[in-house]
C-alpha cells in the first residue's frame, strides 16, 4: 500500500473532502482512453479510500508523477466496484462529491481490496451491436516485436501484413543489409505501437471499447466485465455461451 505523507493525512476535525466523480467531458482521458462513464465515483487509490486523504485528487496526482508503480483506482458504477490502472493525472477531469451525497452512495456498500499493482494487467473490453464480445490485454508483447508479420495477421490486420511484405521484398531486392535493417526498425515499430494496433483491429470488426479495467488475468476481466454488462459473450470464454452458472449446473 502506498504511504501517505503529512499533507495528504488528514487532521483531527477537519472537513475531509469526497471521492471524484468523473465529468462528461468528450476531452477527459477518463472517457477516452479509461472508458469511465460520466458520474463512475473514484473511492480510492492504491487501496487508500478517500476519507483518509485530504485530496483524492492530489494523492492520485502525486502517486501518478511519482511513477514508481501502477496506480490503481477503484470505481463505483451501478452499486458496483471495479478497478483501472491510470498513468495520467486526473486534475480538472473530476468533481469531488459532497459528504451528504456521499452516505447515500456507500451505504451498504463495501469497498474492495484494491488488487495488487504486481499481479494485475489492464483489459480492454470491446463489443459488437449483438453483444458478441472480445477483450485485449493492454500491455505490450514480446512476440509483437520479434515476429510482427505473425503478430499482425493473429490480429488480422490484413493490409498491415501486405504492406509489411512489400516494402521487405522490395528492401531485400534492393540490398539485404538495406532489408535487414528495415526489418528490424519495423520490428521496433511494430512493438512500440502494437496495444494501438490491437485495438484498431477489434474495431475494425464494428466493436465498440465499452470498458477498460484492472485484472489479474483475462478470465477474472471476463467476469468483471460481465457483471456490469450481462449479456456479453465472450469469443473465448471457459463458459462459452452461457454463464459460469449454466457451467457448473452442467457439471453435477
Amino acid at each position: 500500500m502506498a504511504e501517505l505523507n503529512a499533507e495528504q493525512v488528514p487532521q483531527k476535525n477537519e472537513a475531509v473532502p469526497g471521492p471524484l466523480r468523473v465529468n462528461g467531458a468528450g476531452h477527459s482521458r477518463l472517457v477516452q482512453e479509461l472508458a469511465l462513464n460520466a458520474g463512475d465515483i473514484i473511492v480510492a487509490v492504491n487501496g487508500i479510500l478517500w476519507s483518509r486523504v485530504r485530496s483524492l485528487e492530489y494523492a492520485i496526482d502525486t502517486l501518478v508523477e511519482k511513477a514508481e508503480k501502477p496506480v490503481i483506482l477503484t470505481i463505483l458504477r451501478a452499486g458496483q466496484f471495479f478497478d483501472v490502472i491510470t498513468d495520467s493525472p486526473v486534475k480538472n477531469q473530476t468533481k469531488v462529491v459532497m459528504q451528504e451525497e456521499v452516505e447515500s452512495l456507500l451505504s451498504g456498500l463495501s469497498i474492495p481490496l484494491a488488487p495488487d499493482s504486481k499481479n494485475v494487467s489492464r483489459y480492454a473490453v470491446f463489443t459488437s451491436m449483438d453483444h458478441q464480445a472480445d477483450i485485449v490485454e493492454l500491455r505490450p508483447s514480446f512476440s509483437a516485436m520479434l515476429f510482427p508479420p505473425l503478430w499482425l495477421v493473429f490480429r488480422g490486420l490484413w493490409a498491415a501484413v501486405a504492406s509489411f511484405v512489400c516494402v521487405l521484398l522490395t528492401a531485400f531486392a534492393i540490398n539485404w543489409v538495406f532489408g535487414v535493417v528495415l526489418y528490424v526498425a519495423l520490428c521496433v515499430y511494430v512493438g512500440r505501437k502494437q496495444v494501438a494496433l490491437a485495438q484498431v483491429s477489434i474495431q475494425r470488426r464494428g466493436m465498440l471499447k465499452i470498458m477498460v479495467l484492472a485484472a489479474s488475468s483475462e478470465l477474472e476481466a471476463q467476469n468483471i466485465a460481465t457483471r456490469f454488462h450481462e449479456k456479453l459473450v465472450f469469443k473465448f470464454s471457459p463458459y462459452g455461451s452461457g454463464s459460469s452458472e449454466d457451467a457448473d449446473i452442467g457439471l453435477i
